[in-house]
């Protein structure tokens, strides 16, 4: 089936930015079957697997081994994953995904105390009081601020430019392009509702 002439053709079209369905149109073909042909010949790409979209948001940091989380945080500080209308804790999708589903009632604790991190090998099952026991014996709710946080794009000098411009007039689309971080976070920055200490 897909290997005729038409499929070629129909190929050629879509790769020259047309529609599956204006190709299939044009060549008088069933859109299905075009579709399911340029799928198979891999010229249109399947829908990304939910493994493929996960990699798709963390970075490696090589000196400590942690998968930063690059899509959203929720205001703790942790990786949000979108599946299905469900947003799901980053860290908990990565356990479940690279090592076994998480046992009901338990929690996903981090051994590297980086709430961003996905590596699932900075990641254990464990109850809300070894968690809560953890976080206590390590302080690690006492995130550090700033440039000196690992997840920090910014200096406190950037900051300070950022509410100067914005005062000035800039628009969060100016500075959202110029400093590299998204309009949502200039936004809070210049309302000071993250980057208090500044």
């Amino acid at each position: 089936m897909s290997t005729k002439p038409e499929y070629d053709e129909g190929a050629r079209l879509y790769q020259s930015g047309l529609s599956c369905a204006e190709c299939a149109r044009q060549l008088g073909l069933n859109r299905t079957l075009l579709h399911q042909a340029l799928t198979n010949r891999g010229v249109i790409r399947a829908k990304p697997t939910l493994r493929e979209r996960f990699e798709d948001k963390w970075e490696v940091v090589t000196e400590s081994g942690c998968w930063l989380w690059v899509a959203r945080l929720n205001k703790h500080g942790y990786g949000t994953f979108q599946i299905g209308c469900r947003s799901c804790l980053a860290h908990r999708v990565s356990f479940e995904i690279y090592r076994s589903p998480i046992p009901e009632g338990m929690e996903i604790l981090h051994k590297c105390d980086v709430r961003a991190c996905v590596n699932p090998q900075h990641l254990y099952v464990g109850t809300q009081f070894e968690n809560m026991r953890d976080r206590s014996e390590r302080s690690s709710w006492e995130q550090a601020k700033g440039s000196q946080s690992v997840r920090s794009k910014l200096t406190e000098e950037d900051v300070l430019e950022i509410r100067r411009m914005s005062s000035a007039g800039r628009s969060y689309a100016e500075l959202s392009e110029r400093f590299g971080i998204c309009k949502s976070n200039v936004a809070t920055i210049v309302r000071r509702e993250t980057w208090r200490h500044v």
